[in-house]
């Protein structure tokens, strides 16, 4: 007799699970799959047990020792009573010693030839004892005499008229020296002239140049930005030709900075005379003294 067949429902896996299986296999991945899964199995089992194990002699002999430590350092610890506030000052300020504060315990190093009338080397203390017997005799003239002149005329507070002046005083300015050439006339017309060139020396401000009756320009002295000179243009001057810089004017040229080495031409008058002005050196003199 045959058995009867048992029709059992086909589960398949789904595909992913399959085409996985089937990729460790052709990898021979599936002994390090199993091996994996174990481990994590067995890792807290492991783990378990080895909090049970005996520590060795050395280290438990040392936790022993930390724990009759701790016990014996909390059985020696006391609570003490606060007492806030200062201490009592006999025992605070025991170890200092009181001095008195109107006395001069900080005194500048004396140095030799500092002092006045001090004694020189050679001379005797009789000398010296009587100098300074002069010295006390006179002190109350010197010291009147001091006082008035700090003071003031009523022997007061110093006066705003009492103050002192400076004595030898010296006073300075920049002084200039240059090259003038005067040409006059045209050379179409046959009449041009030319004169010989002047040089002016220690020219101080203000001058007019070249002289006062035809001042084509006056010098007025440095500027302070620049430390060149300056020269005001007469209203005359029609026309400037040159390097100089033109500090002042629109139109026409009314203030004019020069320097030193650079010839500059001014056209002056109804003529048309040319002033050639050349500037040689500028340096600062002794003008006087307070």
């Amino acid at each position: 007799m045959k058995r009867p067949t048992l029709k059992t429902p086909q589960v398949k896996p789904p595909g992913f699970v399959s085409d996985l299986y089937l990729d460790l296999r052709d990898r021979r991945l599936l002994p390090v799959l199993a091996l994996v899964l174990v481990a994590i199995v067995a890792t807290p089992i492991l783990l378990g047990q080895s909090s049970d194990t005996a520590l060795p002699p050395q280290a438990s002999g040392a936790l022993e020792a930390l724990k009759e430590a701790q016990d014996g350092s909390s059985a020696s610890l006391t609570v003490v009573e606060a007492k806030p506030g200062l201490r009592d000052p006999d025992k605070r300020l025991a170890q200092r010693s009181p001095t008195d504060p109107f006395k001069q315990r900080y005194t500048a190093p004396v140095l030799k030839g500092s002092q006045l009338n001090e004694a020189k080397e050679g001379e005797g203390s009789g000398a010296t004892e009587a100098g300074e017997g002069a010295e006390d005799k006179s002190s109350g003239a010197t010291t009147g005499k001091q006082t008035a002149t700090n003071t003031g005329k009523d022997g007061g507070s110093p006066q705003p008229g009492d103050t002192a002046k400076p004595k030898d005083a010296v006073l300075y300015n920049f002084a200039i020296d240059f090259q003038i050439v005067h040409a006059s006339g045209s050379e179409k017309e046959g009449d041009k002239k030319v004169s010989e060139p002047q040089v002016r020396t220690k020219v101080l401000p203000p001058a007019p140049l070249p002289g006062k009756k035809k001042a084509v320009v006056t010098y007025i002295g440095l500027s302070p930005k620049t430390r060149k000179p300056l020269f005001v243009v007469s209203p005359e001057v029609t026309g400037t030709f040159g390097d100089a810089k033109c500090v002042s004017g629109t139109e026409t040229c009314q203030l004019i900075e020069l320097e030193p080495g650079f010839p500059q031409v001014f056209v002056y008058g109804d003529k048309g005379d040319r002033y050639t002005l050349k500037l040689r050196k500028v340096y600062f003199v002794v003008i006087g003294r307070i």
